[in-house]
C-alpha cells in the first residue's frame, strides 16, 4: 500500500557554493599553474560549507567510489585571489614577487584561522613545498566567514556557473575573518561588484544543473 508517511524530503539546494557570504572550512589547499604560463600560480582553497542536515545529499567525497561518504555541506574551489600570482615589474618600477605574495596571502589566512604560530614553523626550499606544508596546517575543521566572489559563465547544461575567488580587501575590510568576532571587518557582499562576467542571476534562486561528480 502506498503512503506518504515514510517519504523523506530531499533538499533541492545546490551541492556547490555560489557567490555570497558563507561559513566554510578548508578541506585542502593546492597550487595550480595557469595554462598559459606554468610559472604563474593560482592558490585554490577547496572549501566546504556548514552541515546542511540529513536531507542534504552532497557530492561524493571520492567521485570514483560510489560508496565513499558524501560531503555534508556545499563545496567549491575558491581562488585565494581573483588573479594568478606571478613575478612582475609595475610601471613604477616596483617589483612584485610571486612567492612573497603567496606567503603574505597564506599568512593572512593563518591569522583568521588562529594558526599563525603554526604556519611560522614551516621552512621550505620552494613555494611548492611551502604550500604543501601549509595545507597540512591550515586545512581542517575550523570554520571562518568568507565573502566569495565569482566570475560567471554558462556551463554545458545552459546554467550559470561561477569561477569562485575570495573577495578582494578594500578600505580596511577583508574577504574572510575568524568566525564569531565582535567587530566584523568583512567586505559586504555586493552582487554588482562581486559577480563579474555574465549578467548574474539572483544567487538565492540559483538552479543547479544535473549532478555530476565534483572533483577537488
Amino acid at each position: 500500500m502506498l503512503s506518504t508517511k515514510s517519504v523523506v524530503e530531499v533538499s533541492s539546494k545546490s551541492k556547490t557554493l555560489t557567490p555570497g557570504l558563507h561559513k566554510v572550512k578548508i578541506n585542502n589547499i593546492t597550487l595550480q599553474p595557469t595554462p598559459y604560463d606554468q610559472t604563474q600560480y593560482n592558490v585554490n582553497l577547496n572549501v566546504e560549507g556548514e552541515d546542511l542536515g540529513e536531507n542534504f545529499e552532497g557530492f561524493l567525497s571520492d567521485p570514483a567510489n560510489p560508496s565513499s561518504p558524501r560531503y555534508k555541506g556545499q563545496i567549491g574551489r575558491v581562488g585565494l585571489s581573483q588573479y594568478a600570482y606571478k613575478d612582475a615589474v609595475l610601471k613604477t618600477g616596483t617589483e612584485i614577487s610571486r612567492d612573497q605574495s603567496i606567503l603574505r596571502a597564506l599568512n593572512g589566512l593563518a591569522k583568521a584561522l588562529n594558526k599563525k604560530d603554526q604556519l611560522d614553523t614551516i621552512e621550505a626550499n620552494s613555494i611548492e613545498e611551502f604550500v604543501e606544508e601549509a595545507d597540512k596546517v591550515l586545512s581542517g575543521p575550523t570554520y571562518i566567514n568568507m565573502v566569495i566572489a565569482g566570475k560567471a559563465y554558462e556551463n554545458k547544461q545552459g546554467y550559470t556557473a561561477y569561477n569562485l575567488f575570495v573577495a578582494a580587501a578594500k578600505d580596511g575590510k577583508y574577504g574572510y575573518e575568524q568566525d564569531g568576532v565582535k567587530d566584523s571587518k568583512l567586505v559586504e557582499f555586493n552582487p554588482n561588484v562581486h559577480i563579474v562576467g555574465l549578467k548574474p542571476k539572483e544567487v538565492e534562486s540559483f538552479t543547479p544543473a544535473a549532478e555530476k561528480p565534483f572533483e577537488l
